[in-house]
């Protein structure tokens, strides 16, 4: 079997296969045939071996180490064993930033990779049919997803990276991972690593124990090494490219002195590159961008241009990442796609450490951190202040002492000023992480995590700007226009979306497990009522008032109509086909009904994959919905009274739940997108719930859509 070397580009080397294992390979080394008599299975040598355990994997592995060993040609204290997330995605990148090897183009994918848009036939194609990467590797998008050695959680689920055969090229980007129960499937294939072995060094023969062993440990992340891309902005702040990281594990382990409880270590896939400031943002960049200096005649503060900012609430901070993108884009130094904002706590946390899994970004041992930081201030102290970012001042001397950056070029992520991060800690508090001046060295270590309310402003609070990914909001453009009813119902367009993931990942803050990310074909367009349907909407079609006398109720007009079964929406929708067709406003071919679940959730997300239509913060939600923390009264509200999503479509989240025309066969209805009375996190995009389809109450509703008869 081929194996193509990878440089030192991680803290250490090692081979990959240049291909994925074939039928002929395995059965040359395992004596068996697992994929024979199965479904979806092309025989052939060439072909790659699927029907592969995780466990299978392994074994090939260790059995392949053991011939090459006695024939003499495994290097000294090497062992082959499956790949990690980081080690199988820095190959298959090749040194790529881009959603795949060669760039962001799905388009161009089938001459990489089989996938469905690409293949032959519904199964595992011979290795090689398609181009290599830059570095030489075939088929690491598509053909079959490849197990890996190390879980992206710390219960060791099995992971498969790449993509295969019976996935859309959406579903093959180099940084998506998946979970499999087994391995054993007709889709799932591995390649195997060599890599030296800490175990293999000290001892030609180890125990299969040892080996595990090792294996375990070798499940840590990759730290890299070697200069990082800078960009500088406007204002003179530089921001330093931080890559993937998909198996990075954020907070502390039990027994890291100074630890609290919310610092439970738990995996935080980070799947984009992003770029931070070098720095905290300082006086002089803040007065440049806001135009104001809110630490003037404040308690605790040194005035100068290089001196962190202070004083600066998280509202504030938010408001000037918006500031500084609008600033940056108009001068064309905004990578598409991209804007500044909040780090997000798993980002700060991965930059912080730059590879170190000890307290401190440079090890364990407190006594070393003032090289780095600034901290341990004594409020009655001469410099109870943050300082001037990256250096100290020394009096009567010309020169300033630069603090030590990390291993990766950030400074102050220790100490000096405790820096807002984009997430919330509870209802009202938001996140901050780094401690500061005043903190003690246990309250400045790499996972330490402290919150105040978002409007907050402390002489020890400031922050430092992201430039990432914006939340993935698309713009639809419609192709066509708007359809209006005889009962004043606009009907926006939405395009045909074959390639569409609906759900949402286990690591989103309130996944169900009835939510799980699977891809939708929507092959045909269709319409969707741009509101909910209003009380008199409903009156003037159905000529009924279901709502009256009921509790929880405001009755107007333009509120969302409530009180309405599964079986009423749909007879409501009957009775709108016929109204339109009589008019002659209905397109032919076409009828109203409720949307499928896939339907309405693609026109909530809008393009986004995040957990609202508008990105990753719940406490931007009021602002688009009407829910527990935002309404003005225990009842529907009108609709259009918040922001549409990025699509035109108002309400999506929260007001009323929306039935939709899939029936669930333990309840016999769906609902989606939350209601007035329940919480943020129960608003989000991809949130399920049944209810009974005789269900009548004060918080469920439906909007139509427009559909060609045929998906009825």
């Amino acid at each position: 079997m081929d194996q193509v070397p990878v440089s030192d580009a991680v803290a250490h080397g090692f081979w990959l296969g240049e291909t994925e294992v074939t039928q002929g390979q395995w059965r040359a080394i395992m004596g068996t045939t697992p994929w024979q008599g199965r479904p979806s299975v092309q025989e052939g040598s060439l072909v790659a071996a699927t029907y592969i355990s995780w466990g299978g994997g392994q074994e090939f592995c260790r059995r392949l180490t053991q011939i090459e060993r006695s024939a003499g040609r495994l290097p000294a204290g090497h062992v082959y064993r499956l790949p990690r997330g980081g080690e199988w995605e820095l190959a298959c990148r090749a040194g790529s930033q881009e959603a795949y090897c060669y760039g962001a183009d799905s388009s161009l994918l089938g001459e990489y990779a089989v996938c469905e848009e690409s293949r032959n036939g519904e199964y595992a194609h011979e290795v090689r049919s398609r181009k290599p990467n830059a570095w030489g590797f075939y088929d690491m998008h598509g053909n079959v997803s490849e197990l890996c050695g190390g879980g992206y959680t710390l219960s060791r689920e099995i992971i498969a990276r790449g993509g295969s055969w019976d996935l859309p090229a959406l579903l093959c980007e180099s940084a998506i991972q998946w979970e499999v129960l087994s391995g054993a499937a007709d889709s799932v294939g591995f390649r195997p690593v060599l890599v030296s072995n800490p175990v293999e060094a000290v001892k030609d023969v180890a125990s299969e124990a040892e080996v595990e062993e090792d294996m375990e440990s070798s499940r840590r992340p990759i730290v890299e090494s070697g200069p990082r891309e800078r960009i500088s902005t406007c204002i003179r702040l530089t921001m330093i490219q931080v890559s993937p990281d998909p198996d990075f594990v954020m907070g502390s382990p039990v027994g890291e002195a100074g630890r609290s409880k919310d610092e439970d270590q738990r995996a935080a896939p980070i799947n984009r590159g992003f770029w931070l400031g070098e720095t905290e943002v300082t006086q002089s960049q803040w007065h440049a961008v806001m135009g104001t200096k809110p630490w003037a005649g404040e308690a605790y503060v040194l005035e100068g241009d290089e001196v962190a900012a202070t004083y600066v609430s998280w509202n504030d901070a938010r408001e000037f990442c918006r500031r500084l993108t609008e600033r940056e884009r108009l001068a064309g130094r905004v990578p598409a796609g991209h804007s500044y904002r909040l780090p997000r706590e798993a980002e700060w946390e991965l930059a912080c450490r730059a590879g170190s899994q000890a307290a401190y970004c440079y090890g364990a041992d407190e006594s070393g951190l003032g090289s780095y930081a600034v901290f341990g201030c004594d409020k009655e102290s001469e410099g109870a202040h943050a300082r001037e970012v990256k250096r100290w001042t020394l009096p009567e001397v010309p020169l300033r002492l630069l603090r030590k950056p990390n291993a990766w070029g950030f400074y102050d992520m220790h100490g000096n000023v405790s820096e807002w991060c984009e997430e919330v800690y509870s209802k009202f508090e938001r996140v901050s992480r780094g401690g500061s001046w005043y903190e003690p060295a246990s309250g400045c270590r790499s996972a330490v995590r402290t919150r105040d309310v978002s409007g907050a402003r402390r002489s020890y609070l400031g922050f430092r700007a992201a430039l990432a990914f914006s939340s993935g909001l698309e713009s639809q453009s419609p192709q066509k226009p708007a359809i209006n009813t005889g009962i004043g119902l606009a009907m926006l367009h939405v395009k045909a979306a074959p390639n569409f993931v609906m759900g949402s990942s286990d690591y989103e803050p309130g996944h169900d497990s009835d939510e799980a990310m699977r891809p939708v074909s929507i092959a045909r367009e269709f319409w969707l009522a741009e509101t909910e349907v209003t009380q008199a909407q409903w009156n003037q079609l159905m000529a009924t008032t279901p709502w009256t006398g009921q509790p929880f109720v405001q009755e107007w007009a333009g509120v969302a109509a409530t009180h309405v079964s599964l079986e009423h929406a749909q007879e409501f929708c009957r009775r709108l086909t016929q109204s339109e067709r009589e008019a002659g406003r209905l397109p032919a071919g076409f009828v109203y009904r409720l949307p499928r679940e896939a339907e309405w959730e693609l026109a909530c997300r809008a393009g986004s994959r995040a957990a609202y239509c508008f990105g990753w913060d719940a406490g931007l939600l009021g602002a688009y919905a009407v829910f527990d923390e935002s309404r003005s009264g225990a009842f529907a509200h009108a609709v259009k009274t918040r922001k549409p999503n990025a699509w035109g479509f108002y309400d999506m989240h929260g007001n009323v739940w929306e039935w939709c025309e899939d029936v669930d066969r333990r309840s016999g209805g769906v609902g989606r997108g939350g209601s007035w009375g329940i919480s943020a996190q129960d608003c989000r995009s991809a949130l399920r719930v049944r209810f009974d389809a005789s269900y009548r109450v004060e918080y469920l509703g439906f909007r139509p859509a427009l559909a060609a008869s045929s998906d009825k």
